[in-house]
């Protein structure tokens, strides 16, 4: 009778112990996922994937051509990336990506409008232009302008030589 009553109370103190050590176990797991360093560990960027979020897109013509641009935050900072746009198809190609490392998405304020992306006559030569407002590693805001060449077919940044 006596060892039947050991191994039923060895049996209990096993399951309590068991129990114990899940809960550590599950509290351990609860304060680390918290952490944002261990989730991008565990993320499906860590595994050389990078995760990419649309947040703006416009739609514009230059030369009867059909454009898509896309702002787009990657790991990396912000993209510009603009798809030539097939008419009959719909089929969008990429014609240029523009990459801003380190940068941030930032706003600006036009017409009582915030706006993160944007098509302007910035020079006022009657082609829109792509506006696109920044921010840098340093906490600098940025405009980014790009112009469309009607020669070259392409578009280019403009750089303010103030």
């Amino acid at each position: 009778m006596t060892s039947t009553n050991n191994s039923a109370s060895t049996l209990e103190n096993s399951k309590t112990y068991l129990i114990a050590a899940m809960t550590v176990v599950a509290i351990i797991i609860a304060v680390l996922s918290s952490s944002q360093t261990v989730r991008n560990y565990f993320s499906p960027a860590s595994n050389g994937t990078t995760q990419r979020q649309i947040l703006a897109k416009v739609f514009s013509t230059y030369d009867e051509i059909n454009f898509v641009i896309f702002k787009i935050r990657t790991g990396e900072g912000i993209d510009i990336e603009i798809y030539e746009k097939d008419p009959e198809t719909f089929f969008q190609k990429l014609k240029q990506k523009f990459s801003f490392p380190g940068d941030k998405d930032a706003f600006l304020l036009v017409d009582g409008n915030s706006i993160s992306l944007a098509l302007s006559d910035v020079d006022q030569n009657g082609i829109m232009d792509i506006v696109m407002p920044t921010v840098d590693q340093y906490g600098l805001s940025r405009l980014n302008v790009f112009k469309y060449d009607s020669d070259l077919k392409q578009f280019s940044q403009t750089v303010d030589s103030q």
